[in-house]
């Protein structure tokens, strides 16, 4: 709304979802506007949103919904006149005992992020079943109904413990403080001295470095031998315009009426509201998580944050240099492999700049900022397919020839490969954001292979491997993944966040998050497919090479039953790739003092065969080719 046109009254239906921060003020029928008005505005002015009006009727009260549109409509002629707009008045129906029910679901459709009423009117539902952030006013006639033109929010004072409780409360307040000074108290026990009163001090810089709000609240401590005097004390002076405390969902309504309010309000003759965050159990859950472990992890200031942005973001562009390194790196990564040289693959890592795009995007998944991710993932992309191409080039040498071992080794990835991508990006996240922390990204660069795994693509596809060539982009796709996600959690717990008023970046952080979780679940899910048939394919070839190790030293047992000094001992085995899950083909040596016959030859396949057949393992036709190496036993002290 930008003129004082008064919108029309809609029912709760009509109201449709917008990407807006949005406030919804209930009034009760002949409810005045007042207090609530002053505060809902200054609340949606600065978070760029919207304020709606709206009441709460039975379904089937003509009366009723009578009362509750001239309500509104006085609400806003009131707010009007104040120079405060309203931008909807809806009047919300509901059957008999559905209230919370029916304003949850408006909330979740009309996207409601802030409700404000009063409790001395609203007190038939529970707040703590509404999933989006409440304040419940609680203040004298004369305090709540004055005009809002009159109200004065100069200074607001919020107690804390130092917990999440009041994390709403800063975090929501936050903006106001261009107008409004924030004042968080914490009441020490006066037995405990001067230890409690430092405690208390750290307590609330955590909170307010958690809110983000460190540099615009103020902190004052004191101590008192009853927490409710404490706060009533500081309340009392004529400096404070209101007082919020935070709540749980479980204690919002027992608070409403408990003590502490009351005798705020009796003896500090000041406005006080209870604030809540929006609850389900999920949010329950993930937010205790969430503060948690931001107490276990430093939190990162505004000025860190903002430089540590422009640092990732910087390093993510698609530049020149970006792309010459990658093509370097590619290109001694492709040679290293070939030579089998880890010496040489380890320098292609420390080269390649494809760890900054991919910690990068894990940023700005945090952020839900479209147009970082879309950089992030373009210098990803055209990195991975230049990589791959330098490395088809390099390959074009090998053409041929078998796989060097080198590229085997990344061609077959497993769960342990996550476990080091998922710290990899931990650590990379972490050094990336403190500089004292840099000197661990050389090691991480180490650590999380990603050029190798595409230089092995490129030269397994122009050999012909192509299943070799899927395996090795398995392994660069599950550090992409892995790395990008780890490094947003990294981000998250660091402070990166979006603000509550930007809804559209909250709502791209939550797809986001959605599917990256996505994809980690079916990475693990193939690599774990993938690790079983290695473990496998492990415990078959261990069977096979004792089945061969076991009919060896049969057949040389037999022979020594009529040839004194018979010795025949196994050198090598190898299986050949051509082998199936039906036909095996092996290529046997052995060292022998005598001549081995034809039919030794037959006696050993049979043997191999029924080995086999016990450990589990049943082949219809079993190839063997038995090199023999004719050994001569020489005694220095006997002549030949």
């Amino acid at each position: 709304m930008t003129t004082h046109e008064m919108p029309e009254v809609l029912t709760a239906n009509a109201l449709s979802s917008h990407n807006a921060w949005r406030i919804m003020i209930l009034l009760a029928p002949g409810e005045r506007l007042g207090f609530a008005g002053k505060l809902g505005h200054d609340l949606a002015v600065t978070h760029s949103g919207e304020m709606i009006f709206a009441a709460l009727v039975p379904q089937g009260s003509s009366s009723a919904f009578q009362e509750a549109k001239l309500t509104l409509e006085k609400g806003f002629r009131e707010a009007a006149t104040c120079g405060i707009l309203a931008d909807h008045l809806v009047i919300i129906q509901y059957p008999a005992q559905q209230e919370a029910r029916v304003l949850s679901r408006l909330i979740h459709r009309a996207s409601i992020d802030f409700i404000l009423k009063r409790a001395d009117k609203h007190t038939s539902f529970s707040s703590a079943s509404l999933p989006c952030d409440v304040g419940v006013l609680r203040g004298t006639p004369d305090q709540l109904n004055q005009a809002p033109d009159l109200c004065q929010l100069d200074h607001i004072l919020v107690p804390s413990a130092g917990g999440p409780n009041t994390i709403a409360a800063f975090e929501a307040l936050a903006s106001l403080t261009k107008d409004t000074k924030i004042t968080a108290l914490y009441v020490a026990n006066a037995d405990l001295g001067q230890q409690a009163r430092a405690s208390g001090q750290s307590l609330l810089n955590h909170a307010l470095n958690v809110a983000d709000v460190r540099e615009e609240v103020e902190t004052v401590v004191i101590s008192a031998e009853d927490p409710i005097q404490g706060i009533v004390s500081e309340a009392s002076q004529d400096q404070y315009d209101m007082v919020i405390l935070g709540a749980n969902e479980d204690t919002i309504d027992r608070v409403i009426f408990g003590d502490v309010v009351g005798t705020v309000l009796r003896e500090a003759q000041t406005p006080v509201m209870i604030m809540r965050q929006r609850r389900r159990f999920a949010d329950n859950v993930i937010d205790r998580v969430d503060w948690r472990l931001r107490q276990l992890v430093p939190h990162l200031d505004r000025q860190q944050r903002n430089e540590t942005y422009v640092r990732i973001r910087r390093n993510s562009r698609p530049e020149i240099s970006f792309f010459v390194l990658i093509a370097l790196s590619a290109a001694i990564a492709g040679f290293g492999l070939l030579q089998n040289s880890p010496a040489v693959v380890i320098g292609a890592m420390l080269v390649a700049p494809l760890m900054s795009p991919i910690v990068g995007l894990g940023m700005a998944m945090v952020l839900g900022d479209t147009r970082f991710i879309r950089l992030s993932l373009g210098s990803i992309f055209r990195g991975v397919g230049l990589a791959v191409g330098v490395g088809v080039l390099v390959g074009v040498f090998n053409i041929g020839s078998e796989l060097p071992q080198e590229v085997l080794n990344r061609t077959q990835p497993g769960l342990l490969d996550l476990g080091v991508a998922l710290f990899s990006g931990f650590a990379g996240a972490y050094a990336l954001c403190y500089s004292q922390a840099a000197g661990a990204l050389p090691g991480v660069a180490i650590a999380a292979a990603l050029v190798p795994p595409l230089a092995s693509v490129g030269i397994s596809f122009v050999n012909g491997y192509y299943s070799e060539s899927l395996g090795a982009l398995l392994l660069f796709g599950t550090n992409f993944i892995t790395i990008s996600s780890a490094s947003a959690l990294v981000f998250f717990l660091l402070g990166f966040r979006p603000t509550t008023s930007e809804k559209q970046r909250l709502e791209i952080r939550l797809r986001t998050a959605r599917v990256a979780i996505a994809l980690l679940i079916l990475n693990a899910g193939v690599l774990t497919f993938a690790t079983l048939s290695l473990l496998g394919d492990a415990s078959r070839t261990s069977s096979i090479q004792q089945a061969v190790f076991d009919s060896v030293a049969s057949v040389e047992a037999e022979r020594q039953e009529t040839v004194s000094n018979y010795k025949l001992e196994l050198d090598e085995t190898i299986i050949d790739p051509q082998t199936t899950e039906e036909i095996l083909e092996l290529k046997v040596t052995v060292r022998s003092s005598h001549t081995v016959f034809y039919n030794h030859v037959q006696s050993l396949r049979q043997k191999i065969n029924d080995a086999l057949f016990a450990a589990g393992y049943e082949y219809s036709e079993i190839g063997l080719e038995l090199i023999v190496i004719d050994v001569t036993s020489l005694d220095p002290e006997v002549l030949p």
